[in-house]
Order: structure tokens, then C-alpha cells, then sequence
């Protein structure tokens, strides 16, 4: 039997089936999907991630469709945790319901062998935020000064 080789940090294979885990979607769908991926790919890899999707705009999209990523991010800084942080128990579980059910499946012991690997890690921020604190403290001592008033 040959030992299954570990995959390198931060490399995902080219013909992984990747799920998406969002806060907002329905658990059983995702296990449905894997379970269906799993029974028909028996050598591909699923990844299951909580990653932020890919943003592609397209030229059909007009300006009220697409929201500002400016706006995104101080919401998100306001909420506290990011959607991928908080999606993360969701994860989990998918995870463990697929393994429980995919062991119930019809099938050999030996075709229905699952091997886990878990990757954590932190996501740099690539949008880049515009520091107002300066341009702001600047501005309220501005107006302050105007208003002729002291302290």
C-alpha cells in the first residue's frame, strides 16, 4: 500500500474540487456536493476552505451592482471577525459530517479511505486602507482654530 504524500503548505493541487465554506450557506448542500465529488473522483483531491471568493468584474456590471470594497471593510472592521474567520466552526463540521457519511457509503473499507490534512494560517490584507486618522486630527484642529474659540 503506498503512503499517501503530504501536500506542501500553502499549495493546492491543479485539479483539487474546491468548496467554498460561507457563513451564509446551507451545510447540507456542501456535504451533498462533497459526497458527489467523492463518489465520482475517487483520486482527486476535495478542498474544502473558508478563503474569500475571487472577485471577477466583469464588463456587464454596472456601478450600483458592485459594492465598494471600502465601505466592506470598515463594515468588517466594525463586526469584529472577517466572514472567513467567522465560517470557520462551519467548516469543521461540514468536514466531520462528510467523513461520517462517506464511511456509510456503499463500497469496500479500502475504497472508502479518506486522508485529512488541515492547513491553518493568516491572510494579509491586500486592499490597500487610506490612513485618515492624520488627515482628520489635521482637519478637527483646523476647524477648531477657525472657530476662534480656546480650548
Amino acid at each position: 500500500m503506498a503512503v499517501p504524500e503530504t501536500p506542501q503548505a500553502g499549495s493546492r493541487e491543479k485539479d483539487a474540487y474546491e468548496i467554498r465554506i460561507t457563513p451564509g450557506g446551507k451545510i447540507q448542500g456542501w456535504v451533498a456536493n462533497a459526497l458527489e465529488f467523492l463518489e465520482k473522483n475517487k483520486n482527486k483531491p476535495l478542498v474544502l476552505h473558508t478563503l474569500p471568493g475571487k472577485q471577477n468584474k466583469t464588463p456587464e456590471m454596472d456601478g450600483q451592482n458592485v459594492r465598494d470594497t471600502t465601505t466592506r471593510t470598515t463594515e468588517t472592521r466594525k463586526q469584529g471577525l472577517s466572514p472567513s474567520t467567522s465560517a470557520v466552526p462551519r467548516l469543521i463540521s461540514v468536514v466531520e459530517i462528510i467523513k461520517r457519511e462517506f464511511i456509510k457509503l456503499d463500497g469496500s473499507p479500502e475504497d472508502r479511505t479518506l486522508h485529512q490534512y488541515n492547513q491553518i494560517g493568516c491572510l494579509e490584507q491586500t486592499d490597500t486602507v487610506i490612513d485618515e486618522t492624520g488627515d482628520e486630527a489635521r482637519r478637527d484642529a483646523l476647524l477648531k482654530a477657525l472657530e476662534g474659540k480656546n480650548q
